[in-house]
C-alpha cells in the first residue's frame, strides 16, 4: 500500500523545464550584469540576476504559458509574453535591451527582445514586424514556412497556391530580398519558377534552426539593399550550448532530424562553443503512394536539404560563425499514353524541373574595449543551379524536346558592418557590401522558321557594391530619427545609384503612435538581361556545331537598375496591451523599370514573377513606369489568454505604364485581399500539462489581371489571339480559401510529441490560376489552383 501511494506521488510531481539565456545591450552587444529576470508562474514569481556574461538561470520552472520580465537599471523594462515552457527542450533566450532616454514603463515584446509591435531592427519604423518561428507553426497552413506565414500580413497576397511566392503591394515576387545573418541569399525554396523567383513548392529554410526575424514591405532602413518590394531578415537561432538535445519530425513536408549541443561543456555558459544542425528528406513519395494527386503531377516530387548553424563564442576575441543551407529537388509531370484521353494540346506535354541551392557562409563580430561599438564581418559564397525542360509526344508517343533551360547563378559576398552607441540617443551604423557575380546558362530550343535545334550559351561576370550609412537620433523617449543613405554600384556598366532613406516615430499619447517613412530603393533584374548570349545553330537533335552559323549578342551595358521611390505614413494604436490596431497608406513609383524599345509595346518587367528567357533577345530600355498605393488595416490580439487573432485589410492599385505611354492594370493589381486568422488553445489531460491548439485563416481577395482573349481570332489562326489594346483588362475570378489547423503537444518528463493536422482549402474550392486558348479544343481553358489538403505532421523533442 505505501509503495503505491509513492507512486503516485511521483507521478503527480509537475513536469519542470530550464529556462536560462543571456541579456544584452542591444546597441552595443555588451552583456549586462545584474539584470533582473523574473518569470510569474501560478504560485507566484521565480527570479534571478544575470552573472558576469550576462547569463541567467532559472531552474525547475513548471511546464506551460508564462510571462517573463526583464528589467535592468536605466534600460527599457521588457516583458516576454506567454513564453511556451515544454518538456523535450530547454527554452533558451537571447534578449536585447534598448537603453531609455528617460525613465520609462514596461513594454511589451518578442520573446527575440523587440517589442511585439515593433521589428527586431529598431531602425524600421514603418512598414515592418518581427515575427517568432511560433507563428510559423501557429498559423494555419503556413507549414512552418515564413513566406506562407507573411501571407497574413496587411499588404501581402500570394501568387499562387502551387508555390509560396509572395506579392507585395501589388509588385512582382522578383522584387523580394532574402537575407540570412546579414548576408543576401539566393531563393531558399525547392521548385522555383525559374531565374529571378523569390519563391517555391517547398521552403528549404528549417524553422528548427530559424530565430524570431524581421519582415518588412516598405521604406526599408538604409542597410537594405537590392530590393524593391520587401525583405525577409531571417536570423540563425544558436544552439543549446550546456546539454544535447535532439528533434525528429515526420509529416508531409519530409522526414526530418535535429541534434543541438555543446562543443565543450567547461568554460562560462555565455562562451561555450555550440552546434545545431537539421537535415530533411522528402516523404511526398508515400502520400503519392497513397493515392495523393499532386496537381497531376505524375513525377512525385523528390527533396532533401539540410541547414546548420555554428556558434563559436569567446570573452576576449569576439563571436565566430558558420552558417549554411543547402537543398535539392527534382520533380515534374508525365504526359498520359494514352491520346484518347488527351483533350487539351497541353496533355501532351511532360515537363521536369530540377534545382539546386547552396549556400556557405560565416560572420565574425567583435566588441571594442570602449564598451560602445562593434563591427560585423561576414562572408559566403552561394550558388543556384536550375533545370527547366519541357517535352512534348507525338502521335507515336515519340518524345520531341521542346526546350532545355539550365542556369547557374554563383555569388561571393563580402561584408561589413560597425556600429556606435554614442548616447541612448544617437547610434550610427555603417557598412559595406561587396557581391561577385557569376552566370552562367544553356538554352537548347529550336528555331521556329526552319525547325533546326538552337543552343545558346550566357557568360556573365560581374560586380554589385553597396555602401552605407544610418544615424539614429531619439532627442526625447517619444520621438525617434532615422536617416540613411545607400549608394550602390553595378560595375557591369558603372550605374551608379544614390538612394536616401528616412524613418521617424512620434508617440503623442501614451498609446498612439504615428510614423513616416521615405525612401529610394534599387534592384537588379535577373542577370541574363545584362548578359552575352552566345547563340549556334545546330545540325541536329544531338546538337553537333553547324560551321560558320554562330554569333553574338553584346551585353545590354546601357541598362541600370529598376528603381522605386516609397512614401509610408503610418498610425498605431496600442488599445489593450494584448491589442493594436495599425493602419498604413502608401505610394510607391518604380522608375528605370525595364520595356521593350518599342512605342507600340506594352512589355514591361513588372508583369512577371520570374523571368521569361525570351526576354534576352528583345531590345530592351530603362523607360517604363509602375505605380502602387494603397491603405492598409491590421487588428491583431497578440497570443494571450490562450487565444489570438488576425484580422487584415489591403484597398490597393498597381498599374504600369510601358514605351506605349498608356497608363495599365498591372498583372498583380487585385484590387483587394482581406485575411482573418485566429486560435485557440485548451490546457487539457488530467494534470493540466498537455495544449490542444486549434487555428483557422480565411482569405478573400480579387483575382489576378489577365488579358481577355479574343476566341473567334484563335480559332480562325490556330494559336492564342488577344484582344487588341486590352492588356491586364480582364479579371479572373475572386480568390476564396479556408484553411484549418488542429494540433495536440504532450507533454512527458523526459520529451515532448507534437501531433498536428493542417487542412489547406477545406470547401475544396478551386480557384482560378489562368485562363489561356488551346489549339486542339478550340476553347478558352482555365488553369485551377489546388483543392483540399490534408497535411499530417508529428514530431518529438528529447
Amino acid at each position: 500500500m505505501t509503495i503505491f501511494c509513492l507512486s503516485n506521488l511521483l507521478y503527480a510531481q509537475p513536469i519542470t523545464q530550464t529556462v536560462r539565456g543571456r541579456i544584452i545591450d542591444k546597441h552595443t552587444q555588451f552583456p549586462l550584469i545584474g539584470a533582473t529576470v523574473a518569470m510569474k508562474i501560478k504560485d507566484g514569481i521565480v527570479g534571478t540576476v544575470t552573472d558576469l556574461d550576462g547569463s541567467f538561470h532559472l531552474e525547475k520552472v513548471p511546464i506551460g504559458r508564462h510571462d517573463l520580465l526583464v528589467t535592468y537599471v536605466g534600460y527599457e523594462d521588457m516583458v516576454l509574453p506567454q513564453l511556451l515552457v515544454g518538456s523535450g527542450k530547454e527554452v533558451v533566450l537571447n534578449i536585447e535591451l534598448q537603453e531609455s532616454v528617460k525613465e520609462l514603463k514596461t513594454v511589451t515584446v518578442t520573446a527575440s527582445g523587440s517589442n511585439k509591435d515593433r521589428p527586431i531592427n529598431d531602425m524600421a519604423t514603418v512598414s515592418a514586424r518581427a515575427f517568432t518561428v511560433e507563428e510559423t507553426s501557429r498559423f494555419a497552413a503556413s507549414l512552418n514556412d515564413p513566406a506562407r506565414m507573411a501571407q497574413s500580413f496587411a499588404g501581402v497576397s500570394s501568387a499562387s497556391d502551387n508555390n509560396n511566392e509572395i506579392v507585395i503591394r501589388g509588385n512582382s515576387a522578383r522584387g523580394l530580398l532574402w537575407r540570412i545573418e546579414g548576408i543576401e541569399i539566393p531563393n531558399p525554396n525547392h521548385f522555383s519558377s525559374g531565374e529571378g523567383s523569390s519563391g517555391g513548392g517547398i521552403s528549404i529554410l528549417s524553422n528548427t534552426v530559424m530565430g524570431s526575424s524581421d519582415f518588412l514591405t516598405g521604406a526599408f532602413p538604409a542597410e537594405y539593399g537590392n530590393g524593391l518590394s520587401g525583405v525577409f531578415d531571417i536570423r540563425l537561432r544558436r544552439g543549446n550550448n550546456e546539454q544535447r538535445e535532439y528533434a525528429l519530425q515526420a509529416g508531409f513536408t519530409g522526414l526530418q532530424a535535429a541534434v543541438e549541443g555543446p562543443f565543450l561543456k567547461k568554460g562560462a555558459a555565455g562562451n561555450r562553443p555550440s552546434y545545431l544542425a537539421n537535415y530533411r528528406y522528402s516523404s511526398l513519395a508515400l502520400l503519392g503512394k497513397m493515392g495523393f494527386d499532386f496537381n497531376g503531377s505524375d513525377i512525385v516530387p523528390k527533396y532533401q536539404d539540410l541547414t546548420f548553424n555554428l556558434n563559436f563564442p569567446t570573452r576576449r576575441f569576439g563571436r565566430l560563425t558558420i552558417f549554411g543551407i543547402g537543398g535539392i529537388s527534382d520533380g515534374g509531370t508525365l504526359a498520359d499514353r494514352d491520346s484518347t484521353k488527351w483533350e487539351t494540346l497541353s496533355d501532351r506535354f511532360q515537363q521536369r524541373i530540377g534545382r539546386k541551392v547552396g549556400v556557405i557562409g560565416a560572420t565574425y563580430t567583435y566588441l571594442l574595449k570602449n564598451n560602445k561599438t562593434y563591427f560585423k564581418l561576414g562572408g559566403a559564397f552561394t550558388i543556384e543551379d536550375d533545370l527547366r525542360q519541357k517535352d512534348s509526344l507525338d502521335n507515336a508517343y515519340s518524345v520531341q524536346q521542346l526546350y532545355r533551360d539550365n542556369f547557374t547563378n554563383s555569388v561571393g559576398h563580402f561584408t561589413f558592418m560597425a556600429n556606435h552607441k554614442f548616447s541612448a540617443k544617437h547610434i550610427l551604423r555603417l557598412g559595406l557590401n561587396y557581391d561577385r557575380l557569376i552566370f552562367q546558362s544553356e538554352l537548347q530550343s529550336f528555331d521556329p522558321q526552319t525547325g533546326l535545334p538552337i543552343q545558346e550559351y550566357d557568360d556573365m561576370r560581374s560586380h554589385l557594391v553597396q555602401t552605407y550609412i544610418q544615424h539614429q537620433w531619439r532627442p526625447v523617449q517619444a520621438l525617434e530619427i532615422n536617416i540613411g543613405l545607400h549608394h550602390t554600384t553595378f560595375m557591369l556598366n558603372y550605374n551608379h545609384v544614390l538612394e536616401p532613406r528616412l524613418g521617424a516615430r512620434w508617440q503623442f499619447a501614451p498609446k498612439m503612435s504615428i510614423g513616416y517613412g521615405l525612401g529610394m530603393h534599387n534592384r537588379l533584374e535577373p542577370i541574363s538581361i545584362y548578359s552575352h548570349n552566345l547563340v549556334k545553330p545546330l545540325s541536329d537533335a544531338n546538337f553537333v556545331y553547324e560551321g560558320g552559323n554562330s554569333f553574338l549578342f553584346s551585353p545590354r551595358s546601357t541598362l541600370r537598375l529598376t528603381q522605386a521611390l516609397h512614401n509610408v505614413l503610418s498610425y498605431d494604436w496600442v488599445i489593450l496591451p494584448d491589442l493594436r490596431l495599425k493602419v498604413e497608406a502608401y505610394h510607391q513609383l518604380l522608375f528605370n523599370v525595364p520595356v521593350k524599345n518599342d512605342s507600340t509595346s506594352t512589355l514591361s518587367l513588372l508583369n512577371y514573377n520570374s523571368f521569361d528567357r525570351a526576354f534576352s533577345k528583345e531590345d530592351l530600355v530603362n523607360k517604363g513606369k509602375g505605380y502602387n498605393y494603397g491603405l492598409e488595416f491590421t487588428l491583431e490580439k497578440f497570443f494571450s489568454n490562450n487565444y489570438y487573432f488576425l484580422i487584415t485589410s489591403s484597398l490597393f492599385r498597381s498599374q504600369y505604364r510601358a514605351l506605349d505611354g498608356v497608363l495599365r492594370n498591372s498583372r498583380f493589381d487585385r484590387n483587394y485581399v482581406f485575411n482573418v486568422v485566429g486560435g485557440k488553445e485548451f490546457v487539457v489531460g488530467k494534470t493540466k500539462e498537455h495544449i490542444l491548439g486549434t487555428n483557422a485563416k480565411l482569405v478573400y481577395a480579387g483575382g489576378n489581371r489577365t488579358t481577355p482573349i479574343d476566341l473567334g481570332a484563335s480559332q480562325q489562326a490556330g494559336r492564342e489571339v488577344l484582344v487588341d489594346g486590352a492588356v491586364f483588362e480582364d479579371r479572373l475570378p475572386a480568390y476564396l480559401r479556408l484553411d484549418l489547423g488542429f494540433s495536440y503537444r504532450w507533454n512527458k518528463p523526459k520529451f515532448a510529441l507534437v501531433l498536428s493536422l493542417d487542412v489547406q482549402n477545406v470547401s475544396n474550392r478551386l480557384n482560378v490560376e489562368q485562363r489561356y486558348y488551346d489549339p486542339l479544343s478550340g476553347e478558352i481553358v482555365e488553369t485551377k489552383m489546388l483543392g483540399i489538403i490534408p497535411i499530417l505532421n508529428g514530431r518529438v523533442e528529447f
